[in-house]
């Protein structure tokens, strides 16, 4: 399971690498990474036995401009240099996997790259793996999946076919998060969204939340994720139509 969820990860970035965008790369910087301080820590804590995975970088939109992908890790402390980045703004993703293959931590970040040596402090919080209507996402094939995905700031858009958008939508995430919950963007409660979710009480376990609502009406999220340690993370997710 592991293998084939990191052989799928290393393939969706094959497929951004792919695009046809030009890159200017007469103006580049530097970013050494800390996903270890604060709240972070817990996830990696005592030499970070518990992340065995991880894949990480810079993506604007639908293009890739840097992203790693280390296996087999035996001592993660959290630390991590990027060269060669062009300068300019963009989502920073990051995904800790565990022994499983299960995503333990993840954090969907807006950064800015500035010419020469920046240092970015990455918030990181509970781990999602979501499903649309039954379905999974293939990364290593969008098009053969019927999805698409690409990312703004802090923001995942999902492409899902037309028809998939229905008054009935099932949106089911698993997580290790101690509580979740769906509001708007702005944070405010969004209603016509019927839950159902029983919260893990480890943060090494997993549990799957299903939220059915009109996806003809409503189709900004915002996952507010609550970690172990009271810490709180919000994922922003938009849904549109292919």
């Amino acid at each position: 399971m592991k293998k084939i969820l990191f052989a799928a990860l290393a393939a969706f970035v094959l497929v951004l690498s792919g695009c046809d965008n030009l890159v200017d790369e007469s103006d580049q910087g530097s970013a050494y990474i800390n996903l270890s301080e604060g709240s972070s820590g817990r996830y990696i804590a005592g030499d970070g036995e518990t992340v065995v995975d991880a894949a990480m970088g810079f993506v604007k939109e639908d293009v890739l401009y840097n992203f790693d992908f280390l296996e087999d890790i035996k001592n993660f402390s959290g630390d991590y240099l990027f060269t060669g980045i062009p300068v300019g703004d963009y989502s920073f993703l990051a995904l800790l996997m565990d022994d499983d293959g299960e995503v333990l931590s993840m954090a969907v970040e807006s950064v800015t790259i500035e010419a020469g040596f920046n240092e970015l402090e990455i918030e990181m919080g509970p781990g999602i793996s979501p499903r649309i209507n039954g379905k999974d996402f293939d990364f290593s094939d969008p098009e053969d999946s019927g999805f698409s995905i690409s990312f703004s700031g802090e923001v995942i858009t999902i492409g899902v076919p037309e028809e998939e958008l229905k008054t009935d939508f099932l949106l089911e995430i698993t997580t290790n998060a101690k509580d979740m919950e769906i509001v708007k963007f702005n944070n405010s409660e969004l209603s016509g969204i019927e839950a159902v979710y029983t919260a893990t009480t480890d943060e090494l376990d997993y549990a799957t939340g299903e939220y059915y609502f009109d996806a003809t009406e409503i189709n900004e999220l915002r996952l507010n994720l609550t970690s172990f340690d009271d810490s709180e993370t919000s994922i922003k997710i938009k849904l549109i139509a292919l």
